[in-house]
């Protein structure tokens, strides 16, 4: 056979069942049951918390079992997501999660996992059988005659090599023959007998079948599967004379009522026509049209039928009992109500009897009081009255007139549908063709059973009362069938549907449909009945066809496939669904444990609409991306685990399926081998239908066809053999699917060549073997219309070998008229398959194989409609070798003394922030070139970073079509930009070239497998690098969790070394680092990463902690700390560095940040107090002088002096123009804004300072625009004491305190440096703050300034110029609340942050300012007065490019009044942690107010938080995605939460 070479390796090529681990993230609100998510069982699934359940304690449920003896479908058990769950049974499990905090247990989300079953063939030599290597094939088991016939008919489906046989019902069937409706659900098919069962007087026992089909999976390896029939039975099934409960009748169900007369009038026209009533308006049995006989079923039949009667009332009879009613209620009378909802409905009569119908009594007095404008008196009474019973009366009118054209309509649409119905059975050309009308064809099928004629002609009307008599009614069944369209999930014979009134349905008149109601105890014997069926079929086979599955109810179909599971656990059960909705597809798949959806290839109606079919069912596209690998548990087990992703619905794919026309009719009878082969090229389960492969040129009909099969036979002329029809090509098309599907070869790529060709590669992505079909369909006639010359087909690699060439052969021999043989089913004879194996490519009649050095040249010589080739392909050998050298790279990863760890362990943090990160601005100022550009735009960063957040999406999704993995198939030109990058600095050149050589055999690759190769050289590298970057960090991060990591992943991105933003010189005792690459803190990505934009003094001390303290890099921020002291100059810290010899004072709080960063320096640091006596240099000896650029001129002095200068000037009163002020520092502020003043003030110990022209805080956002009149004018001046500086102060000098008091800090106080008469020990500083704070900043409920907006709030500033700013609500005092609680009353900062947290908190930031809230006055009981308190200059969103004159928004001068910062939603947090009880619950409320951050991070490709948001959380596309500060408060916030004992 021409499979040998491939299928050897088959055993290697599959990655174990329990060696593939599934990945299940558990989202908030996940939903999925209208996703399908599969495995194979032994597969192991492992759940993880997903950020949007951050902060959550989730406890998962499931009803999954080991064993299905013991499954309960309503019985959830907790699982352990700590621990990876394996599942050892098959069938569908549903899963839900909910919060264990949350006392009501509110569900979060839920979903299914499908469960594949095992399925194990050859009895002692059994084997497991994947579900993508089964090829089915369809017995009618009707047709199978006598059981001791059946091996040999069996023995066609044996050559073919099928190894699965569907079949249909092998039950006793009804009158109508029909393979789907049994009269006996516990009794065979009695023309199974044989003629010794017959001369004993036996039947045929489902013990005969069960060694047949044992036979056929122990000697053969073939399963066999069943059909089950829940959904109806036959007419004359015996047991419904005595259960008629069972089905669905006119007395269980009277809304059928109506129905069932309209159906009995419709008959009565078919025997009326058969009679010859209607000769004269020339309608015969055979001579009609249908358009007359539409006229005289409204000319004289609907008008005698009254339908309308069934839904309408005696408005005689309900008026006088409604008068009745009121003459009992006229003590109830009131005046007219507004607003009243009451109204009159017309209630059906529960028993459908004509004009009974009715209204609620007490509904319409209420409505009809209503409407009378006037309370009656003894007087008015009669009036009143009169009045009522006629606006009532007219109601009722009313309502009967609505209800007579709701019911017009529905009959209305019942003809039009009759009609149509008619129209397909008898003219249209691809109906049946039915042509007499008579009883045995009627003009439409009938939809309900009727005993013995009791409505037939006149007796429809005489007999009217048996509709009403539950002894005789039951007995008038409903028929079953679909309806095109529908809700499935609905039951179309239940009261709520018209189904059967409109005649929607298509009905089969042979069964009636069964009525199962709820549970078992509605209708017990049907229940058992049925249960006692699907275990015998489950015992016996090791499959279910689910027939009618969209049509059976739901609850019934799980309880049944439950019970056939528990007799066979590994049972693989498929369905055919016609709901046209891939969601409600999965529903029925999730809810049942449907193992596979039956699809079909005859509902192709072109060779692309074949093309898309095979491509949707093929299998992952060539190139994929490998699982990644890990390892687990004590052993190092090897798992591969990937994300499990919603996925299709496993199909079987069949040619043809038993219900539908032969493709020979639709089609040429040469297609089925071309359509065949393109099928058998699918990674999924194939299907045929017997008479397929025999090229039976018509439908075998499940109902009309009595004839039986032909069995095997090698005589050529008798029988089935290899020789006839396209037997032999299918036995190899089988064999190759087999081997295709059991040997690794997942992977593939469909390409449509021209109209009809197409050409599929299989491709093994272990081994790298690939099988290349080619097939030309025959959908057309063969003439002309088809191409003769075929584009060269090119394939890149070794060509091996011709597997096989198929066509098809017209014998000339054999009639060209088809011959119908009278007792057994034939097919055309003078057409077959002709099968060539390994053909020599000199030999090919095809095809032409032109050999080159790197790829293939396939020629088509002659290749006419019908014709197929595969071929196989593997790597070049220059390709092996380099895959071998890939392979051989990639190995290093797990090795501790390989070439690569040796590399990454010398590397630094500082390495790695180039390694991975740099955006454009950054890496053009150092290498002058930009980040890498795809076709769809640039990465962000010129790192491997901006790779891998790609790569991730790719491999997560198998996107391979993205511009990433396009650029790479295109050419080498990425993995040179890496190497050459990290060429240019010497500490990643090893790396650069470890990765040259491993980028070096990539380019040797197929184009097609690069994008995976390149992923799997720089996934495990991506891994090796994070554990690296996790080992120089602390133990907080270390042991932190992954929201933690990728906080700290997005410092590593800001901090960095840059020539050309450099830090001030330092002393050489000061730092272990080199002192040529010392890291700089970017204040945000890109807009702050360069030149004089890149150092921010504030910025960088409120990140400092978050960013270095916490995170372990106590060097890089002693550097900063001492760095930044070095340009002290006012007693201020820069604002702006720019190296420190062009730096800018204009901001009163960057120093007080930076002593509170020396504090908590001191504090988190081992020995930090050593910190106090490092030198400083200092490069501005006076505040006037020049810097001094050389570093010998530049005065040294210990930290703590330098801090206590900063005091001093503080407690002297600091003020100075800023030198070189005007346009060349500050284009926007006017001379006014260049004055600093700043102090402390005596009565109250604030520091204060600024004025309203300048702005010294973070919110300094200066107006720009004079087009709105702003320029030169602050948005947020905040003169005065700003609370967070306030705070600031407090914290550092009670610290310095202390410092002092315990030997560390020299010095006591501040004091005047031009007096010796005044001095304040910090204590006493420390002390006069807290004694004025809430003073002087919080607003009480009895505060009657005439500024107050809000109340119960702490004041934004204290003494500012503009005096309503002191009141605005801002965020600010959130800051003071977590650095000196010690200021607040408890009780107020609680009111303070309650207010906080209904009004500024967003998804992500806090507002910078009162948005506004909502005031209800009842001034009057009507009309009560609704106004809006709120910042008259709140606007949420910040747009920098705004032109308008809108002073409060041009040029971005919103900036600091609304939009979200989320640097303070650290704040906020860490201020509830420090006023707010401390418990698991509340911690567990505050992760969960990160959840939005934590999801941001995860799905950005900055690695980061932005720097804010527009209101409401929304993008702002003039904020940076990635800012320090953003990242540094919540690695402080969340450090507070893992370790409370810091606060």
């Amino acid at each position: 056979m021409p499979f040998e070479t491939i299928r050897s390796e088959s055993r290697e090529s599959e990655i174990a069942n329990h060696q593939l681990l599934f990945v299940y993230s558990l989202e908030l609100n996940g939903w999925n049951e209208t996703k399908l998510f599969r495995c194979d069982k032994f597969n192991q699934i492992r759940f993880q918390i997903s950020p949007s359940l951050y902060g959550r304690r989730v406890c998962l449920k499931t009803n999954y079992t080991d064993d299905y003896a013991q499954f309960n479908r309503s019985e959830m058990k907790e699982v352990d997501i700590s621990e990876n769950l394996q599942f050892k049974c098959s069938g569908s499990f549903q899963f839900i999660y909910t919060d264990q905090h949350d006392e009501a247990g509110t569900v979060l989300g839920s979903f299914y996992i499908v469960v594949s079953p095992e399925i194990l063939v050859a009895g002692a030599r059994s084997k497991c059988l994947s579900i993508n290597a089964l090829q089915c094939q369809t017995v009618l088991s009707k047709l199978m005659g006598p059981i001791d016939t059946w091996k040999q008919k069996l023995e066609v489906s044996i050559q073919c090599h099928y190894n699965m046989i569907h079949w249909t019902p092998i039950q006793t069937l009804g009158a109508s023959n029909s393979a789907y409706s049994l009269a006996d659900q516990l009794a065979l098919n009695p023309s199974f007998r044989t003629e010794a069962m017959k001369n004993a007087d036996r039947d045929c026992t489902i013990d005969n079948v069960s060694e047949c089909i044992e036979w056929l999976r122990r000697e053969h390896g073939v399963i066999s599967i069943i059909d089950i029939v829940l959904n109806h039975t036959a007419n004359e099934s015996a047991w419904l004379q005595q259960q008629p409960h069972s089905a669905y009748n006119c007395q269980n169900s009277p809304w059928l009522r109506p129905a069932f007369l309209l159906d009995r009038m419709l008959y009565n026209v078919t025997l009326d026509i058969e009679h010859g009533r209607w000769i004269d308006r020339g309608i015969t049995s055979d001579v009609y049209q249908l358009e007359t006989i539409r006229n005289i079923i409204y000319e004289h039949y609907l008008p005698s039928l009254r339908l309308q009667e069934f839904y309408l009332c005696n408005t005689s009879v309900v008026v006088e009992k409604f008068e009745k009613f009121l003459r009992n209620s006229m003590d109830r009378i009131t005046l007219p109500q507004q607003n009243c909802d009451d109204n009159i409905i017309l209630e059906q009569d529960p028993q459908y009897r004509r004009l009974c119908c009715t209204v609620d009594m007490e509904n319409a007095f209420r409505f009809i009081a209503n409407q009378i404008d006037y309370q009656p008196t003894q007087e008015s009474i009669g009036t009143w009255l009169d009045e009522a019973i006629a606006r009532f009366r007219q109601q009722l009118i009313q309502l009967n007139d609505r209800k007579r054209q709701e019911v017009t309509h529905h009959i209305d649409s019942a003809i039009d549908n009759v009609m149509k119905g008619a129209q397909y059975e008898r003219f249209d050309p691809n109906g049946p063709k039915v042509t007499k009308l008579t009883g045995k064809n009627p003009l439409t099928t009938q939809y309900f059973t009727d005993n013995d004629g009791d409505f037939n002609g006149e007796k429809i009307v005489e007999n009217e009362f048996k509709l009403y008599d539950d002894s005789i009614c039951c007995f008038y069944m409903a028929h079953n069938g679909w309806v095109m369209g529908d809700d499935p999930l609905r039951n179309f014979a239940e009261k709520d549907s018209q189904v059967y009134l409109r005649r929607e349905l298509i009905c089969w008149g042979d069964s009636v449909k069964l009525r199962y109601g709820q549970n078992a105890q509605d209708s017990p014997f049907l229940w058992s009945h049925m249960e006692r069926y699907v275990t015998q079929m489950a015992t016996v086979f090791q499959g279910l066809r689910l027939d009618n599955c969209h049509s059976t109810p739901i609850h019934v179909a799980q309880h049944m496939i439950d019970v056939a599971r528990r007799v066979n656990p590994d049972l693989y059960l498929i369905a055919e669904l016609f709901t046209s909705n891939e969601d409600l597809d999965n529903v029925f798949v999730n809810k049942l444990g449907i193992n596979s959806l039956i699809r079909e290839a005859m509902s192709a109606s072109t060779p692309f609409e074949l093309q898309r079919q095979v491509y949707r069912f093929g299998g992952q596209p060539v190139g994929s991306f490998k699982p990644d690998l890990m390892k687990t548990g004590d052993t190092q087990a090897i798992l591969y685990s990937r994300p499990m992703i919603p996925s299709v619905t496993h199909a079987i794919f069949f040619d043809q399926t038993h219900d539908n026309e032969s493709p020979i009719v639709r089609r040429t009878a040469y297609d089925p081998l071309p359509t065949s082969a393109l099928i058998s090229m699918t990674y999924s389960a194939t299907g045929s239908n017997r008479g397929y492969d025999e090229l039976v040129p018509h439908h075998v009909h499940v109902v009309d066809e009595q004839r039986l099969y032909y069995g095997w036979n090698d005589d050529p002329k008798i029988g089935v053999n290899l020789l006839r029809g396209i037997l032999h090509a299918k036995r190899v098309l089988n064999q190759l699917h087999h081997t295709l599907n059991s040997g690794g070869y997942s992977e593939a790529f469909v390409d449509q060549r021209d109209r009809d060709t197409i050409v599929i590669t299989r491709h093994n992505p272990t081994n790298h073997r690939s099988i290349v079909l080619a097939a030309r369909t025959a959908f057309y006639p063969i003439d002309g219309n088809y191409s003769q010359c075929l584009p060269p087909l090119k394939i890149e690699g070794k060509f091996e070998k011709i597997l096989f060439e198929i066509q098809m052969i017209k014998s000339n021999d054999e009639d060209d008229v088809f011959k119908r043989d009278e007792r057994f089913i034939n097919g055309l004879c003078n057409l077959r398959s002709v099968v060539n194996l390994n053909v020599k490519e000199t030999e090919s009649e095809m095809v032409q194989v032109n050999d080159n050095p790197n790829d293939n040249i396939i020629e088509f010589k002659k290749f006419p409609p019908s014709s197929v080739i595969a071929f196989s392909f593997t790597l070049l050998a220059e390709q092996q070798n380099a895959l071998n050298l890939i392979k051989r790279r990639i190995d290093q990863f797990d090795l501790i003394d390989s070439d690569i760890s040796k590399i990454i362990n010398q590397l630094n943090l500082i390495d790695l922030n180039y390694i991975l990160f740099r955006c454009q601005q950054e890496e053009f100022e150092e290498n002058s070139i930009h980040t890498y550009q795809l076709s769809n735009g640039p990465l962000v960063y010129s790192g491997l970073a901006g790779i891998m957040f790609h790569l991730a999406k790719i491999r997560t999704h198998n996107d391979l079509g993205h511009p990433l993995c396009e650029n790479l198939r295109q050419g080498n030109w990425l993995p040179s930009y890496i190497v050459q990058r990290l060429l240019k600095r010497d500490q990643t050149v090893d790396l650069a070239r470890w990765l040259e050589k491993a980028f070096e055999s990539l380019e040797q690759l197929p184009r097609y497998l690069i994008p995976r190769y390149f992923d799997s050289i720089l996934c495990p590298l991506w891994t090796m690098l994070l554990d690296k970057i996790r080992l120089l960090h602390s133990d907080f991060i270390r042991n932190g969790d992954e929201f933690v990591r990728r906080l700290t992943l997005g410092g590593v991105a800001l901090l960095g070394f840059h020539a050309r933003s450099p830090l001030p010189p330092l002393h050489h005792s000061s730092s272990s680092l080199n002192q040529n690459q010392l890291a700089t803190m970017a204040a945000g990505l890109p807009h702050f990463s360069t030149g004089y934009m890149r150092n921010w003094g504030r910025d960088t001390f409120i990140s400092l902690k978050g960013l270095t303290l916490l995170t372990g890099r106590f060097i890089e921020a002693k550097t900063i700390i001492l760095a930044y002291a070095g340009c002290l100059r006012h007693g201020l810290i820069a604002n702006l560095l720019d190296g420190g010899y062009n730096a800018r004072y204009n901001c009163r709080d960057a120093v007080w940040w930076w002593l509170e960063a020396i504090k908590q320096y001191i504090q988190i640091v081992p020995d930090g107090h050593s910190i106090l006596n490092e030198n400083v240099y200092r490069i501005f000896p006076r505040d006037d002088s020049l810097a001094n650029e050389h570093i010998d001129d530049c005065t040294i002095e210990p930290l703590h002096r330098t801090m206590q200068e900063a005091l001093n000037r503080h407690f002297d009163g600091i003020d100075f123009v800023e030198r070189n002020a005007g346009s060349q520092i500050d284009a926007h502020m006017t001379s006014e804004g260049f004055h600093m003043q700043i102090g402390v003030d005596r009565s109250t110990g604030f520091v204060y300072g600024g004025n309203q022209w300048n702005c010294g805080t973070w919110m300094d956002k200066m107006g720009s625009s004079d087009q709105a009149g702003n320029r030169g004018r602050p948005a947020t001046p905040r003169d005065g004491s700003a609370v967070e500086i306030v705070a600031l102060s407090q914290s550092v000098v009670e610290f310095l305190a202390t410092s002092h008091q315990d030997g560390y800090y020299p010095y006591e106080g501040v004091h005047r440096t031009d007096s010796d008469c005044e001095s304040w020990t910090f204590r006493f500083w420390s002390e006069k703050i807290c004694e004025n704070f809430e003073k002087y900043f919080y607003v009480s409920g009895d505060c009657r300034d005439q500024y107050v907006n809000r109340r119960y709030i702490y004041k934004d500033t204290y003494g500012s110029t503009i005096r309503w700013m002191d009141y605005q609500l801002r965020p600010n005092f959130l800051i003071a609340m977590a650095i000196a609680p010690i200021m607040f009353n408890k009780l107020n900062a609680n009111k303070a942050l309650d207010i906080v947290s209904e009004t500024l908190v967003g998804p992500f930031g806090m507002k910078t300012l009162d948005p506004g809230y909502v005031i209800v006055l009842p001034i009057h009981l009507c009309f009560p007065f609704i106004f809006s308190l709120s910042d008259w200059t709140y606007r949420g969103d910040y747009d920098n490019s705004n032109d308008s004159n809108d002073a409060n928004v041009a040029h971005g001068f919103n900036y600091h009044n609304g939009p979200e910062w989320l640097w303070l939603m650290g704040y906020y947090l860490m201020a509830r942690m420090k006023f707010n009880e401390r418990s698991d619950r509340n911690y567990a409320a505050e992760r969960q107010i990160l959840c939005p951050h934590f999801q941001h991070l995860c799905q950005t490709e900055w690695f980061g938080l932005p720097e804010l948001t527009n209101s409401n959380g929304s993008y702002c596309e003039h904020s940076c995605p990635i800012q320090s500060w953003s990242h540094a408060t919540l690695i402080e916030a969340l450090y507070i939460m893992f370790s409370p004992q810091q606060m």
